[in-house]
């Protein structure tokens, strides 16, 4: 089974007194939040094509593994991991992957990147869905 995503900003852009986004998603899925703030987006998780795009929705025994990594990191060793479930869906049927402020309030400002790997039926499959894709960490 061939699998794709996109990411959508749950909240809308939020923006500082001073113009910055809090919280970004681009339309290559690139990511940028600033340092110890909180935010939410979404995951669609796509088992159709680009065209005729058809929602996957977890399975009560999948899970999505997202890790943050630096450049030269392995997934396995990811500084920043998450499990999402089904537990974690919207009433959409698509996965809120939130962000909580100690996730990066220490870590320095610059690029990093992230994965998500689905993996189905208690491990028995596992397919990367999102490969390595930037991850900015700003002041």
């Amino acid at each position: 089974m061939l699998f794709s995503f996109c990411l959508t900003q749950a909240k809308f852009n939020i923006l500082k007194e001073v113009g910055k986004r809090m919280f970004s998603v681009d339309s290559h899925n690139v990511i940028t939040i600033t340092r110890g703030d909180s935010a939410s987006t979404v995951i669609f998780v796509n088992q159709g094509t680009l065209i005729e795009q058809v929602r996957y929705e977890l399975q009560p025994n999948d899970a999505l593994y997202i890790g943050v990594m630096e450049p030269h990191q392995k997934f396995e060793d990811a500084i920043i991991k998450y499990k999402l479930t089904d537990e974690d869906l919207n009433r959409d049927g698509d996965v809120v992957w939130s962000f909580k402020p100690t996730d990066t309030e220490y870590l320095e400002p610059g690029k990093y990147f992230y994965q998500i790997k689905l993996v189905r039926s208690n491990g028995q499959y596992v397919d990367t869905i999102v490969s390595k894709t930037p991850f900015y960490i700003q002041d």
